[in-house]
């Protein structure tokens, strides 16, 4: 008469522990495949250019990976934050100015050299901030452009040009695929400016050369913009840097038809910016393949909000005959 009794026990355990031990099964199951997507954060980029009194801001969010833009063409842009820019403790508010996520204030904002800022972002619960210092203006001083009398030979890469020589130590022998062998003319630029006195910035080079109709001109393997501590840069001559005035060379290359060909006709344009060390470092992982984004400075948020000077100068490029 017992064995009856326990075969009913055991059967009324296992009848409350099966559905159980199911509900639990598929709960884990569904953690691991189903995982809740990250809750949207601020995205934040403003580029505060010393005297300048119109700056603007843009504000995005992020979002999952695989969610599609919206067809309405708004993409990722915030258009309802609250948004405040402090300047050397005076406050000035941003609006929207459209449905881009740009944000522009009503008043002048005076960004004078060395001011003090600090950036707010309140949006769905969450708040962004940012501050620094505004870096002293700057100036290209003078540049001067090298072009050579004939092309060399290069192997080119989608209007990429590599010195042939380099081939073996970049390895690039096994990427021939699209490649061809031909000419270009490395065109060699070098820019002079003057450093500050009151502290060390940092200086983001650059050439960005275009020929007519807009096309770019591949310049992968070359020298065609450089960041570094403003210190760092060469002195335009032996000796002391008195004044400390500083110098950089750049290089871009110029692909033609062949051995003969005259170098196109074509623009360039020479920017130099100063920043600071955020500046420097978002500049310098932005296009880093091994990150999915720049480093930023934006606490509570994503992105870049700091002060630059820059200075820029488009130039038209021949072959003198």
């Amino acid at each position: 008469m017992d064995q009856p009794v326990h075969t009913r026990a055991w059967r009324r355990f296992l009848g409350c522990l099966l559905p159980a031990l199911v509900l639990a099964t598929w709960a884990m199951a569904g953690c691991d495949s189903v995982a809740p997507d990250p809750p949207e954060r601020i995205v934040a980029e403003a580029f505060l250019t010393t005297g300048d009194s119109t700056p603007h801001l843009r504000l995005s969010r992020t979002r999952p990976l695989d969610a599609p833009l919206p067809s309405d063409g708004a993409g990722s842009a915030l258009t309802d934050a609250t948004v405040t820019l402090t300047v050397d403790g005076t406050a000035y508010p941003f609006t929207p100015a459209g449905g881009t996520g740009r944000y522009t204030a009503s008043t002048a904002v005076p960004l004078q050299p060395e001011s003090r800022f600090s950036f707010e972002a309140q949006w769905n619960g969450q708040t962004a901030t940012a501050e620094g210092t505004l870096p002293p203006p700057v100036t290209l001083d003078s540049f001067r452009v090298n072009v050579p009398e004939a092309p060399i030979q290069a192997v080119l890469f989608d209007s990429v040009f590599v010195d042939p020589t380099q081939l073996d130590s970049l390895q690039l022998d096994s990427l021939r695929t699209g490649a061809a062998d031909g000419f270009a003319y490395p065109i060699e630029v070098q820019l002079w400016w003057t450093e500050p006195a009151e502290r060390a910035y940092w200086v983001r080079t650059r050439l960005r050369p275009a020929i007519a109709g807009g096309s770019s001109l591949g310049d992968f393997f070359l020298r065609p913009e450089q960041v570094q501590q403003e210190a760092d840069a060469a002195c335009p001559a032996a000796g002391d840097c008195l004044p400390p005035v500083r110098s950089w060379i750049g290089v871009y290359g110029v692909p033609v038809d062949d051995s003969n060909a005259p170098l196109p006709s074509h623009s360039v344009q020479l920017a130099l910016i100063r920043g600071d060390e955020p500046y420097a470092r978002f500049a310098a992982t932005r296009d880093d393949p091994s990150r999915r984004e720049p480093v930023s400075n934006v606490e509570g948020g994503l992105g870049i909000v700091t002060g630059i000077a820059l200075d820029t100068v488009r130039v038209q490029v021949s072959q003198t005959p």
